[in-house]
This record gives structure tokens, sequence and C-alpha cells, in this order.
């Protein structure tokens, strides 16, 4: 497996997206609005800044480089393996299932 994608990109999708992005693979995030993806692009670069100025990874650029937080769902076809996170808004979930 070398790419996964994550539906969302609020803290769960990100904490999702940040820890494969550590590990090493590329990570597409699909979000449901240009607001909401810039949002979450943010929440990941403050994070990702964080966790470096405490020494838990070297280089946070680096790591953001491997995260992509899109809102076609179209990108799905290029991932290998993909997850959501639990959503309360059933709709919601099931319109982001890949075809």
């Amino acid at each position: 497996m070398k790419n996964v994608g994550v539906v969302g990109c609020g803290l769960m999708g990100a904490g999702i997206a940040e820890v494969c992005a550590r590990a090493g693979l590329d990570v597409v995030v699909v979000e449901s609005s240009p607001a909401a993806a810039e949002a979450g692009h943010a929440r990941l670069e403050q994070s990702l800044d964080r966790a470096a100025k405490k020494g838990k990874i070297a280089n946070a650029a680096e790591v953001l480089a491997r995260i992509s937080v899109v809102t076609e769902r179209r990108s799905w076809r290029t991932v290998s393996w993909w997850l959501r996170r639990s959503s309360r808004t059933r709709p919601v979930r099931s319109s982001y299932s890949p075809s």
C-alpha cells in the first residue's frame, strides 16, 4: 500500500491523514467544499508544526507534502486504500462512497 484516502479533514480525519503521512504514505483527503479543504489544510499544517517544534518529526513540510486536500471525489481513483471517519450524518457518509 502506497497511498490512502480519507474522507473529511476535521479533527479525526486530519489526525488519520497525519498519522498515515508520517508513516510515509501519500494521502488524499476529500472535503466537501473549498473552505473546508482550506481549514483542514491549515489544521494539518498547525499540527505538524507543533510536532516538529516538539521534536516528534524532523520536517513538517516534508510530511505535509505527502498530503493532498481536495474537493473532487474523482481523486479516489488514485488511492489503493481508503477510509472514512464515522459521521452522525448518514447522507454525508454515503455520498462519499467511491465508485
